[in-house]
């Protein structure tokens, strides 16, 4: 059986792409460490300063929301990012794929927030290893 490493839902067999979110999957639970099938990955930065609602209960939404995704193992390349981070703090940020930015887009607008504040941005895939074994050598999240 296979599951989809973005929303979980299940995939039928003889599919390759989630009819839900359009997202990579699994043989099993377990999830991988790849990128393939995610053809855009990059940057996400979230400027909290201009954040118009209460800051902390909107990084409380964006951070429930990324460790979610995190657990759906399509982000475990760049796991762990939000674990220690706290606000107060001015922006955020994360690396993962466009179908991610879109579900943090969803958070901040179903809060009322303007979409401006969160941004994507492509980067390719030698970058995206090159920031990864930064993050394994320090034994930390990038940030």
């Amino acid at each position: 059986m296979k599951h989809c490493e973005m929303c979980g839902a299940t995939i039928p067999q003889g599919e390759n792409i989630c009819e839900n979110c359009g997202g990579i999957f699994s043989e099993d639970d377990s999830g991988t460490d790849r990128i393939i099938g995610n053809p855009d990955w990059g940057r996400i930065s979230i400027d909290l300063e201009s954040i118009r609602g209460d800051v902390t209960d909107i990084f409380k939404r964006v951070k429930d929301c990324w460790l979610e995704l995190e657990l759906r193992s399509a982000q475990r390349l760049f796991s762990g990012q939000l674990v220690n981070r706290e606000v107060p703090v001015s922006n955020i940020d994360l690396y993962g794929p466009r179908e991610s930015f879109s579900r943090l887009a969803d958070v901040l607008k179903i809060a009322g927030e303007e979409l401006s504040i969160i941004e994507f941005h492509s980067l390719p895939y030698d970058e995206l290893y090159k920031l990864r074994d930064i993050e394994g050598k320090s034994g930390g999240a990038v940030t």
